[in-house]
C-alpha cells in the first residue's frame, strides 16, 4: 500500500511534467508568433513625396565589318547618352500611385501619375512580355527558321523607351520573384507562324522549342530547376545570359535568292538591380552577334546601361563612351586598312 508521501511525490512529478509540457507548448506558440510577425513585416518603401531621383543612361552599338580578303575593317560606332530625372510630388499609398515630373537634360517635363504596385506592373513579367521571339520562312527550303530573340524584363532597348520602365516598384520581393520565374513557362506558345502558301497550315512554337536548342545561365544556373531556388523573397538583383549561337539565323541575298545562315555568335544578357526599398539601381542589357557571309565578318555589340546617380554612374565600366554633359547622338565611322604580310 502506497504511503501518503509517495502519492504526494508522484503527484508533484506529474504536475512538474504537465508544467514542463505547458511551458514548452507556450514557447513553441510564442516562437511561431514572433517568426510570423517578423516575416510579415513589410519592407519599407524607399521613395516618398519630395524625393528627386536622377538616372543616367548610355546606349552604344558598335558594328565592325571585316573584309577578310581585303584586310579592310569598317567600324560604325553609334551612341546615345543622357540624364533623366524624376521629382515625386505626391504618393497615394492606397492606390499605389505616385505623381511626379519626369525631365531630361533640357529640363523640360510635365506632371503625370504612375503606378508602382506589383498588381499593375506584374504583367510585364509574363512570358509574352519577357521574350521577343520570332520565326521566319525560308523560301529556299520551305521551312521555318528562328530569326529573332530578345529577353527584355522591362528593359528599354531603344532610346525613346527609357521612360517606359519600372524605376520604382513596391518591394514585395517574394511576389516579384515568383512572377519573374513564372515567366519561364516552357509550355507557353511564343509564336504561331502561318505557312505562306497555305494559311490553314500553322506552326506553333513554345518556349521549350527555344530552350531545348540553346544554352543559358539564369542567376548563374544552367537549368531552370536549379535556377528556381535563387528566386527568393530576399532577392532584388537578377542576371540572365542566353547563348543562341548556331540557333538563330540571319537572312541575306546571294544575288539569286534569300538564304538563311546561322550566327556564329549570338548572346543576349541582362542584369537588373533594385535597392531593398524598390528603387532601381542599375540595369544593363547587351547583345553580341557575329556572322560571316561572303567573306565579310560582321560583329555587332550593343549595350544599354541605366544607373541611379546620373551619367557618371552609367558610364562606369562602359567600354568606349566617355562621360559628357547632355543628351546626344553620335555616329563614328572608322576605316582601318591592314597591311598584307609579305
Amino acid at each position: 500500500m502506497k504511503t501518503f508521501a509517495s502519492l504526494f511525490s508522484n503527484e508533484m512529478k506529474l504536475m512538474s511534467q504537465k508544467k514542463s509540457i505547458l511551458m514548452l507548448t507556450n514557447f513553441i506558440i510564442i516562437a511561431l508568433l514572433v517568426s510570423n510577425a517578423i516575416t510579415s513585416i513589410a519592407i519599407e518603401r524607399e521613395y516618398n513625396a519630395g524625393n528627386i531621383f536622377t538616372w543616367g543612361f548610355n546606349i552604344e552599338e558598335v558594328m565592325t565589318n571585316t573584309y577578310l580578303d581585303l584586310d579592310l575593317v569598317y567600324i560604325n560606332d553609334e551612341t546615345d547618352s543622357g540624364d533623366i530625372q524624376l521629382n515625386i510630388t505626391a504618393i497615394d499609398t492606397l492606390t499605389k500611385n505616385y505623381e511626379g515630373i519626369w525631365s531630361d537634360d533640357s529640363g523640360s517635363g510635365s506632371p503625370g501619375t504612375y503606378d508602382y504596385s506589383l498588381d499593375d506592373l506584374g504583367d510585364r513579367f509574363e512570358t509574352v512580355d519577357l521574350f521577343d521571339i520570332d520565326w521566319e520562312w525560308d523560301y529556299l527550303n520551305n521551312v521555318t527558321v528562328p530569326g529573332d530573340f530578345d529577353f527584355m524584363l522591362n528593359t528599354p532597348y531603344l532610346m525613346w523607351q527609357v521612360f517606359d520602365h519600372s524605376y520604382l516598384i513596391d518591394p514585395k520581393w517574394g511576389d516579384i520573384n515568383d512572377a519573374i520565374f513564372a515567366g519561364f513557362n516552357l509550355t507557353y506558345q511564343v509564336e504561331t507562324f502561318y505557312n505562306p502558301y497555305n494559311a490553314n497550315i500553322t506552326y506553333n512554337y513554345t518556349l521549350a522549342d527555344v530552350f531545348d536548342n540553346i544554352s543559358f545561365k539564369i542567376m548563374g544556373k544552367d537549368t531552370l530547376a536549379d535556377a528556381e531556388a535563387k528566386f527568393t523573397d530576399t532577392i532584388y538583383k537578377w542576371n540572365f545570359v542566353f547563348d543562341l549561337s548556331g540557333f538563330l539565323m540571319e537572312e541575306y541575298w546571294n544575288g539569286t535568292t534569300d538564304i538563311y545562315q546561322a550566327y556564329e555568335t549570338y548572346i543576349v544578357s541582362l542584369s537588373l538591380e533594385y535597392s531593398e526599398g524598390g528603387v532601381l539601381q542599375e540595369l544593363e542589357h547587351t547583345t553580341t552577334t557575329l556572322i560571316t557571309i561572303d567573306g565579310i565578318q560582321e560583329e555587332v555589340n550593343y549595350k544599354f546601361k541605366l544607373a541611379l546617380g546620373g551619367m557618371k554612374s552609367a558610364t562606369v565600366n562602359f567600354a568606349t563612351i566617355s562621360a559628357v554633359i547632355g543628351l546626344f547622338t553620335i555616329s563614328i565611322v572608322i576605316v582601318v586598312i591592314r597591311r598584307r604580310k609579305r
